[in-house]
């Protein structure tokens, strides 16, 4: 439960757990101050919580993906033909529609 009674959609709380998955991810430490940066960044611009949250997900999510299509490049390093066998891997090895 958050601590927070405004927060009535736990998103504190999902932000913080979001963050802890980034922190247990495998990936580079690299590849994870660049999330972190992301963030900031979002935060910065004055993106909701629950919106810097879903990014902060899908980013530390795609870092396991990628590692899983053999890729071991920098997020900064990705060239479009990484992004491409990403999606093939989630579309033909994983099902999911991409």
């Amino acid at each position: 439960m958050t601590q927070n009674v405004d927060d009535v959609h736990s998103y504190d709380t999902g932000f913080i757990k979001a963050m802890a998955r980034l922190e247990a991810e495998t990936t580079s430490q690299h590849n994870k101050d660049k999330i972190k940066g992301v963030v900031i960044s979002c935060r910065l611009d004055g993106l909701a919580k629950s919106t810097i949250t879903n990014y902060l997900n899908l980013l530390t999510r795609m870092t396991a993906r990628l590692k899983e299509t053999g890729c071991i490049k920098n997020l900064d390093e990705l060239e479009q033909s990484d992004f491409n066998q990403l999606l093939l891997h989630l579309g033909d090895i994983l099902g999911i529609s991409t």
